[in-house]
């Protein structure tokens, strides 16, 4: 029988996914000292298939079903998530809790010397299971060759290591500074949001809930960040606009500054057309705005994937 002052986080097995949890957990074991933390590992289909050599981004939700349905039959109190691998749409019966402060928003690139992206031979070629990374590079860069890698970050770099062939390996910039992971003889050169913008909610976490238990709502709002929550509902309803599950690769930032929000988007659609947004609307107004601003354009278009080149 779990006592009533101990919380049960539950997490994904990876080494980032842990990481993050840990880092949670301490920051709720400062905010409540009588409270004891347990850290539950839940073993998700997206974790199973993450280990297949499959190209392909997998969807969203099979990094957190398991979790979820977890969460839902009272084996754990709340769960800790990187808010991009969360579906838009909420699952019955729970909620964000709280987002932290966000981290470091950017794409890095991982090469075994010290240089951008734009300063790569056409020959080139860079790893990245992304098609939104694909698609902005390929703007400026069409030439580039291309391999899909799915895996864990340790896996990646490994395999990055190990063939010599490969110019480049794309990551996020959140993922290995939280993770830390080895990197001797390679260098991480972060990648500016001109030449690529992050996925809806990169570099934030989610602390998810259950809905009905206001008692680990209330434990867990210390660590909501209100301009990071703002940013990242924006970027995300934006998405909900497009139609939530949509493929599409698309690239979003929402800054906070001066009661304003400031909004980009690029997204690539069927054909490769590039359709670009650069907006302005005060806080309160903004994740609406963002919302509307998708469905209006896609009230006139197809949302589909486009191709990409083998």
């Amino acid at each position: 029988m779990k006592s009533p002052t101990t919380i049960v986080i539950g997490t994904r097995g990876s080494g980032l996914a842990i990481a993050q949890t840990t880092w949670v957990k301490e920051q709720l074991e400062k905010c409540h000292p009588r409270l004891r933390f347990e850290t539950k590992i839940i073993k998700t289909t997206g974790d199973k298939l993450q280990k297949t050599r499959v190209a392909g981004p997998l969807p969203k939700g099979l990094f957190t079903k398991e979790i979820e349905s977890a969460m839902l039959l009272g084996k754990i109190d709340l769960a800790v998530h990187s808010l991009k691998d969360m579906p838009v749409e909420e699952t019955s019966g729970l909620l964000l809790g709280a987002i932290p402060k966000r981290a470091d928003y950017r794409d890095a690139l991982i090469s075994r010397k010290e240089t951008a992206v734009e300063h790569f031979g056409s020959s080139s070629t860079l790893v990245t299971n992304s098609p939104r990374r694909r698609h902005e590079i390929a703007r400026l860069h069409p030439d580039f060759k291309w391999v899909a890698m799915r895996g864990n970050i340790d896996t990646r770099i490994r395999r990055f290591e190990e063939t010599l062939e490969w110019s480049g390996l794309i990551l996020a910039v959140a993922g290995l500074e939280r993770l830390r992971p080895p990197v001797d003889g390679l260098v991480i050169t972060p990648i500016p949001t001109e030449t690529i913008l992050p996925a809806p909610g990169q570099g934030a976490l989610a602390i998810q809930c259950r809905a009905d238990d206001g008692r680990t709502r209330e434990i867990v709002t210390p660590m909501n960040h209100f301009a990071t929550r703002l940013c990242v509902e924006t970027e995300r309803q934006f998405l909900a606009g497009l139609g939530g599950g949509c493929q599409m690769p698309l690239g979003t930032l929402a800054l906070h500054s001066d009661g304003k929000i400031r909004f980009k988007a690029r997204l690539y659609t069927d054909g490769g057309q590039l359709v670009e947004w650069d907006k302005s609307w005060l806080c309160n107004d903004a994740p609406a705005a963002a919302y509307a601003l998708a469905a209006e354009w896609r009230s006139g278009t197809n949302c589909q994937t486009p191709p990409l080149a083998p």
